[in-house]
C-alpha cells in the first residue's frame, strides 16, 4: 500500500512541476535543479518510506577548508539546524556533500511531499552556495524548513523548483 500512495503523490507533484517524478519497477528516480542540484529519490520497501537525496557539491581540496566543512556539517546536523530537517553526508570516495531526507510513505501526502522538495531544494542551494565559494560563514541557521510554513506563505512548487 506505502508504494502505491507514495506513486499516486509523485504523480501529482509532477503534474505540478511537469515533469516525470514515477519512480519505475526500479523505484527509483532522479532530476536537476538549475543544472547544480541533483535530487534522487528511492522507495525502500523495508521501511516503507522514500529516501529523497540532493547532491550539494564537491567537498574542498585543501584540508583546513575540508575540516571546517566537516564540522559545518556535524553542527548543522546537531538538531538539523542547518539541515531544514535533513541529514548531511559525504561520500569520501566520490568526494560529495549530500543532503538526505527519509519519510515514510504510508501516510504520506502531496503537501508533506513538496513540503520535502521545497525544504531540500532550498537547503541544497544553500549548502552548494557555500561548497562553491568557500564561505564557511554563513549561519547554519538560515537554512529553511518549511514544516511550519502556512499554506498561503508557501512559494508554489512548480514556481520553485526550477529545472
Amino acid at each position: 500500500m506505502s508504494r502505491e500512495n507514495l506513486d499516486a503523490v509523485l504523480e501529482k507533484c509532477g503534474r505540478e512541476l511537469n515533469i516525470d517524478l514515477s519512480l519505475g519497477e526500479a523505484g527509483y528516480t532522479a532530476f536537476e535543479v538549475d543544472g547544480t542540484i541533483e535530487i534522487e529519490m528511492t522507495f525502500d520497501e523495508e521501511e516503507p518510506a522514500v529516501l529523497v537525496c540532493a547532491t550539494c557539491g564537491k567537498m574542498p581540496q585543501e584540508a583546513e577548508a575540508r575540516n571546517e566543512l566537516l564540522l559545518d556539517l556535524l553542527e548543522a546536523n546537531f538538531h538539523w539546524i542547518g539541515t531544514g530537517g535533513g541529514t548531511m553526508s559525504v561520500n569520501r570516495e566520490e568526494n560529495l556533500v549530500y543532503l538526505a531526507f527519509k519519510e515514510p510513505t504510508e501516510k504520506l501526502d502531496e503537501d508533506r511531499m513538496q513540503t520535502i522538495l521545497r525544504t531540500i531544494v532550498d537547503n541544497a542551494e544553500q549548502w552548494h552556495r557555500r561548497l562553491t565559494t568557500g564561505d564557511w560563514k554563513a549561519e547554519p541557521s538560515e537554512s529553511r524548513n518549511d514544516d511550519d510554513a502556512s499554506p498561503e506563505s508557501a512559494q508554489p512548487l512548480g514556481e520553485m523548483i526550477r529545472i
